[in-house]
């Protein structure tokens, strides 16, 4: 489960950002992310920025598991190279995120934030 209460999440135009209290380490989720994965940690491509935030892979399964449990349903990522894609976004291949998955996962998550 994540530590929800360490986090403070915002919403800024297209960014969706999960502050870490007392640090400026930040992870951010653009509503046009690219998600890829090396080893154990999952990237966070911003589209048209060379920024990238890094998470362990681990941290990002649970904040979609706190995501769900506060009422996120995902309407899945778009893959342009694989034709059968199937919209996961446990596993990180390059797949983007939708502006509603990336917007409602916020919401989710924010809700998850304040009842702790």
């Amino acid at each position: 489960m994540v530590a929800t209460e360490e986090f403070k999440l915002s919403l800024d135009g297209e960014l969706v950002c999960l502050h870490r209290e007392g640090s400026d380490e930040k992870i951010v989720l653009t509503t046009k992310s690219k998600l890829t994965q090396e080893g154990d940690q999952v990237c966070l491509h911003r589209e048209g920025s060379d920024e990238i935030d890094v998470l362990h892979l681990g941290d990002w399964e649970a904040y979609l598991d706190v995501a769900m449990a506060y009422g996120w349903t995902p309407r899945g990522t778009v893959h342009d190279g694989i034709d059968d894609w199937d919209g996961t976004f446990f596993c990180c291949r390059g797949q983007k995120v939708i502006r509603e998955d990336a917007l409602n996962l916020a919401h989710a998550l924010s809700k998850a934030i304040a009842d702790n």
